[in-house]
C-alpha cells in the first residue's frame, strides 16, 4: 500500500495527508466593512515589542482596526470579523524598504482564516468573539472578547464623508501598502523550526469612506479571564498615547487577498515588491 506524498509546488495545510489546502492563493470578490482608530506612540515602547527584524519609526502610529469580511468564497460564502493591532515599522532585512504596518496581533471570529493565516503567512492570529459592527457614516462601536473578557472597545462618532479626491488618495496609499509579519514556529525540545520576516498584500477598493473622532478602551483581563490575550493586552494598554485619537471607517467591494504573494523578507528579490510611497500608510 502506498504512502501519502506531497507534490512539489502544491501548498498543504495540516492535516496534510488529506490533500491540498482549500484556501486559494488568490481570494477575490469579497466585500469589506472596516473601522480604524489610530494614535501616535513612543518609539522606545514600540521597539520593546518588535522582533529583531523590525524597528519603530520616528513617530510610530498604532492602528486598532475592525474588519467585517463578507462572502468569503473559500469558506462557502460565509463571513467573519477580525480586530487587529498594528504599528508603523521599518524592516531592516530589506535595504531601503519603506515604512509599512507591522501586525502585533489579529483576533478573528472564525477558525478557518486563523489556520490559513498562521500556517502560510505567519499571521499572529488568535480566536475571539467579535460581534458584527454597524460600520459607516453613523456613530458606531466595535468590540473584541476572549471568552467573556473585553479586550478592545472602539467607539467612532462625528463621522463625515471623505471627498472623492480624499478617497482616491487613500486608495493609492492602500495599494502601495504591505503588511509586515513575523513568521515564527517553535520546534520540539526548545528548538525553533521557523523564524523569519514576511509581508503580504491586499486590495481593498473603497467605495465610501468617513472620518471622525474616537474613543478607545483596551481591557487588561487577568490570565484566568483571558488565557491567551491577557499578556498581550497588558503590553498594549501600557503604550503611551502621544496624539489625539482619530478614526476612519469605510465600505469596500470586490476585494482581493493575495495569499500566494506572501514574501519572505530575509531573502533577495523583494525590494521592488515592497517599495512604494514611503509614507505612513496608516494616515489619511
Amino acid at each position: 500500500m502506498g504512502k501519502t506524498s506531497l507534490s512539489p509546488g502544491i501548498r498543504y495545510d495540516m492535516p496534510a495527508t488529506f490533500g491540498a489546502s482549500v484556501a486559494p492563493d488568490l481570494e477575490t470578490g469579497f466585500d469589506l466593512r472596516g473601522s480604524e482608530i489610530v494614535f501616535e506612540t513612543d518609539p522606545a515602547a514600540v521597539d520593546a515589542l518588535l522582533p529583531a527584524w523590525y524597528r519603530a519609526t520616528e513617530r510610530p502610529v498604532v492602528s486598532v482596526c475592525y474588519r467585517h469580511m463578507i462572502n468569503m468564497g473559500w469558506m462557502g460564502g460565509r463571513d467573519y470579523q477580525l480586530v487587529t493591532v498594528r504599528v508603523t515599522a521599518h524592516c531592516d532585512s530589506v535595504e531601503g524598504a519603506p515604512v509599512h504596518p507591522y501586525s502585533w496581533v489579529i483576533w478573528e471570529s472564525d477558525c478557518a482564516p486563523i489556520l490559513a493565516g498562521r500556517e502560510l503567512m505567519g499571521s499572529p492570529k488568535l480566536f475571539a468573539r467579535i460581534p458584527i459592527a454597524a460600520v459607516g457614516a453613523d456613530d458606531h462601536e466595535f468590540t473584541c472578547h476572549e471568552y467573556d473578557a473585553l479586550l478592545v472597545r472602539g467607539r467612532l462618532h462625528g463621522m463625515s464623508e471623505l471627498s472623492d479626491a480624499e478617497r482616491s488618495l487613500a486608495l493609492g496609499r492602500m495599494r502601495a501598502s504591505r503588511s509586515y509579519y513575523w513568521k515564527y514556529i517553535p520546534g520540539t525540545q526548545g528548538t525553533v523550526d521557523v523564524d523569519y520576516p514576511v509581508a503580504i498584500r491586499m486590495d481593498i477598493p473603497y467605495v465610501a469612506m468617513w472620518r471622525g473622532s474616537a474613543e478607545l478602551e483596551l481591557g487588561t483581563p487577568d490570565p484566568v479571564a483571558a488565557p491567551y490575550s491577557s499578556k498581550i493586552m497588558t503590553a498594549l494598554a501600557a503604550l503611551p498615547q502621544r496624539s489625539e485619537l482619530t478614526a476612519t471607517s469605510w465600505h469596500a467591494e470586490n476585494c482581493s487577498l493575495f495569499r500566494g504573494e506572501t514574501r519572505r523578507l530575509d531573502q533577495p528579490g523583494v525590494e521592488d515588491w515592497l517599495r512604494g510611497d514611503a509614507v505612513d500608510v496608516l494616515r489619511e
